[in-house]
């Protein structure tokens, strides 16, 4: 097996100890996060994912795969907790690496036992790389979510909600003939003589327009258990895809042959909507939306009002993400990024939620490992 660097092996600093007491005899904030989330069961993932970013750079330089020399690698389980972590917190590397100096919290939680033993922004960067390149965020998601479902079975089964928000990118400054090329899908015929500048350009993400704001970026689908509030599905698009393009994605088959409920605001009204929800055995309960010179009627507003009563804890897991966890961003290029990013965003905000439902339920079985 791959040595790693070991942590626990040097001597605390001096002016870190007294710190450290008071925190593991008053309780370390972060600890808790162990109890919804055990990262250790993804070993084998993330480490088969470092594994195949050796191979794959290896043979993109043509050069033969030897042993590992120098400075022991970091952990790629510990670089996972470390990436869960800096999303909680909404920090770029440079602040979270920054803040790793300073919060001994941190280090004692990550046990760190010398500040020499924190990661270099490149190193966190390297890592979200590897992670987002073999699809890494995504499985976890979708594993953890699954063994949710299966210790409690009214997760994503009863009553779901879908809507969408934007994930903002960093602004892009083309000319017109440019993004004229992009929308054409031609982005890739750009700047190849200049690669440098290449490699900051994104042609994957959209402008768009919603109520007199403008939108750059991608954005993001989520499925949301209105029993739980977690959310049981993502997908990720670019800013300009119109919500009810996408139903089909959010939607899953209701396979328990009990009645199932759907909610969802006006954007996804539509006959052709309607019928897939109904095919794949939900029953859509949708808002009404008016137009010119036909008005909603007293009766569709109080309808409208019932599902919205609903439908409205959707819209509390975007606005937890938005004030608790920095907000939906991402500072990288490409869809693919984007989708690590916005799978990254829902692990961490399922791990929160599970902490605020453990406070009045009883904790679930350890999470098996993924087959």
């Amino acid at each position: 097996m791959k040595p790693y660097k070991q942590r626990t092996g040097r001597q605390l600093e001096l002016f870190c100890c007294p710190f450290r007491e008071r925190i593991r005899r008053e309780g370390n904030r972060y600890t808790a996060i162990r109890q919804a989330f055990n990262p250790e069961i993804y070993r084998l993932l993330v480490e088969d994912a470092v594994r195949q970013e050796r191979i794959r750079t290896a043979r993109s330089r043509r050069e033969r795969l030897e042993p590992v020399r120098g400075r022991l690698a970091f952990d790629p389980v510990w670089m996972l907790e470390c990436m869960i972590l800096q999303r909680l917190l909404g920090l770029s590397d440079e602040a979270f690496c920054h803040r790793l100096n300073v919060d001994v919290e941190l280090q004692d939680y990550l046990e760190i036992a010398h500040t020499g033993d924190i990661p270099s922004p490149k190193t966190l960067w390297k890592y979200h790389e590897i992670f987002s390149r073999h699809s890494v965020m995504e499985a976890i998601f979708d594993h953890h979510i699954g063994y949710i479902k299966s210790v409690k079975e009214e997760v994503g089964t009863k009553a779901i909600a879908i809507d969408s928000s934007f994930l903002e990118a960093p602004k892009q400054r083309n000319t017109r003939e440019e993004n004229a090329l992009i929308k054409q899908g031609k982005g890739h015929t750009l700047w190849n003589d200049n690669p440098h500048k290449k490699c900051h350009k994104d042609c994957d993400a959209r402008w768009t327009k919603k109520r007199q704001e403008v939108h750059y970026g991608y954005k993001i689908h989520a499925t949301v258990c209105t029993v739980s509030k977690l959310i049981v599905n993502v997908f990720t698009t670019s800013a300009s895809v119109h919500d009810a393009k996408v139903v089909e994605q959010m939607v899953p088959d209701n396979d328990t042959g009990n009645d199932a409920f759907l909610f969802a605001d006006a954007g996804y009204i539509g006959s052709d909507i309607e019928k897939m929800v109904w095919e794949k055995h939900w029953v859509p309960f949708i808002c009404e939306k008016g137009f010119r010179n036909q008005p909603l009627t007293d009766e569709q507003k109080t309808r409208n009002r019932m599902f919205s009563s609903i439908r409205c804890r959707v819209e509390h897991v975007f606005g937890f993400i938005q004030q608790s966890m920095g907000g939906s961003f991402v500072r990288s290029v490409g869809i693919m990024r984007a989708g690590q990013n916005a799978a990254l965003t829902c692990l961490v905000y399922n791990v929160s939620r599970l902490l605020q439902l453990f406070r009045s339920e009883p904790q679930p079985k350890v999470e098996p490992k993924p087959t």
